[in-house]
């Protein structure tokens, strides 16, 4: 499927419980621009990914598009669990979201939206 695609968005999770943030990896430069942009203007605290994270690799699915360049998010523990009532991050407890994650969702269809029109 992300062979078919222009590029690609990929969504991950990694293990901070102490800091709320996103990091921001993979190879295309726009797209990545206009993520940090609108989730930083959303209030969310942005940071490029460290290298075992960074989503450079030509294998990783997010660079296996059209355009051979994706971006990799990779949330913390911490912002995961924020997005859900009570900071519980079970599975029964997913459709109970806050209105942040719904910030975050709206943050990252801006981006989107805006990268597709500057194509």
């Amino acid at each position: 499927m992300a062979a078919n695609a222009q590029t690609a968005l990929s969504i991950h999770g990694h293990y901070d419980v102490h800091n709320a943030l996103v990091y921001i990896g993979g190879r295309n430069e726009r797209y990545k621009n206009l993520i940090q942009q609108c989730l930083n203007k959303a209030g969310f605290q942005t940071e490029h990914a460290p290298q075992h994270l960074s989503g450079m690799s030509g294998n990783n699915i997010t660079n296996t598009s059209k355009t051979g360049a994706g971006v990799q998010l990779e949330l913390s523990t911490k912002l995961r669990k924020s997005f859900f009532k009570g900071d519980d991050l079970t599975s029964k407890n997913r459709v109970n979201h806050c209105d942040l994650f719904k910030r975050f969702i709206t943050a990252i269809e801006k981006a989107t939206l805006a990268y597709k029109q500057a194509e």
